[in-house]
């Protein structure tokens, strides 16, 4: 993130309790598969192990992609120039939705290869979040230059081009940036940013939570029962939504997370700044053994549902943001492409 919005989990394995076995030839374990690419990486996700994308900064030569179709990875040319913080989509078919600066959102087609800019967003909004859901597409993000000031926008693909939400409260909108979006439909959906508020979407429309630190949250998911964001300045912030009722459930001396990640049983993996990494099981909080170490910040976090961990960031607080690198739990990976 810029400089004013970027200011460690026990192993996943099919059967909870086990550690990983690195000495074990095919065992997993966590293994930095890239580290000083020449930009980070922002944003992470994928429909499986063997399907998996990786955005992030432009350095002179167009946004980063990275992708791992389970054999070898391989940057794809989008033809675009910016840099991307978000990556997000529905099925290993489906779209791949990209979203960052300048108003920039691409639609990837696997099939073709294409990217298709759509158009609608400002070319003075960043849009920090995109997310699927339910056939509907809607992005996030805020102004970074302007005689408006800093005020965050929520947008919703209509037709070919995206249309902003009108219906935004106003209270949250003059909070600040908005940084992410997550839900499990269109009318089941959750937003994140700056100030103490999230934003929840149901049936009726937009409604302002407020958090119980008042402190700002970067990064939302959740599952079918809940819906966890992370956040903070320096040290971390953590909390977790059941219906509309939401509570603090930050880990002792935390440092600030940037990503997050929730299971279908309710797991949490959380990241964030010098290569923090933590889990959640139940209400324990733990941090893994065998990281790899590093001083640079993981901001985005994805779990396969085979239960591989892979964790992307870099030197996040120059512009543009260099250094990519990307955390992976599971079997060793190649490292080139």
């Amino acid at each position: 993130m810029r400089l004013n919005l970027v200011i460690s989990i026990a192993a996943i394995v099919m059967g909870l309790g086990c550690e990983p076995d690195p000495g074990t030839p095919g065992g997993r374990r966590w293994d930095h598969v890239f580290v000083d690419l020449p930009a980070a990486l922002l944003g992470v996700w994928g429909s499986s192990g063997n399907d998996v994308f990786a955005v992030g900064a432009d350095v002179g030569d167009g946004p980063w992609v990275l992708h791992w179709n389970g054999s070898a990875w391989k940057r794809l040319a989008t033809g675009a120039t910016g840099g991307l913080w978000w990556v997000s989509g529905t099925t290993a078919s489906g779209p791949v939705w990209m979203s960052g600066e300048a108003g920039l959102v691409l639609r990837h087609d696997r099939a073709s290869g294409r990217f298709d800019k759509i158009a609608g967003v400002p070319a003075n909004v960043t849009l920090f979040g995109i997310f699927e859901t339910g056939g509907e597409v809607f992005a996030v993000g805020g102004e970074t230059s302007g005689s408006s000031g800093s005020s965050g926008h929520v947008y919703k693909l209509t037709g070919e081009a995206f249309v902003e939400d009108a219906t935004v409260p106003s209270e949250a909108k003059s909070a600040g940036q908005l940084f992410k979006v997550w839900g499990r439909s269109p009318t089941d959906l959750w937003v994140v940013g700056l100030g103490n508020k999230m934003l929840h979407r149901d049936g009726s429309g937009w409604k302002v939570i407020d958090t119980p630190s008042g402190r700002r949250l970067f990064t939302v998911h959740g599952n079918d029962t809940i819906a966890v964001a992370v956040g903070g300045f320096a040290t971390g912030l953590v909390v977790e939504a059941t219906g509309t009722s939401v509570s603090d459930v930050t880990p002792p001396a935390a440092k600030q997370f940037n990503g997050v990640w929730v299971d279908r049983e309710g797991g949490v993996v959380a990241v964030g700044v010098e290569g923090t990494v933590m889990e959640r099981r139940g209400s324990v909080w733990k941090s893994p053994s065998g990281l790899p170490g590093t001083l640079d910040d993981y901001h985005a976090v994805y779990v396969d549902p085979d239960g591989g961990v892979w964790a992307v960031g870099g030197f996040l607080v120059v512009e543009p943001q260099k250094k990519g690198m990307l955390l992976h739990y599971g079997e060793t990976l190649p490292n080139d492409f």
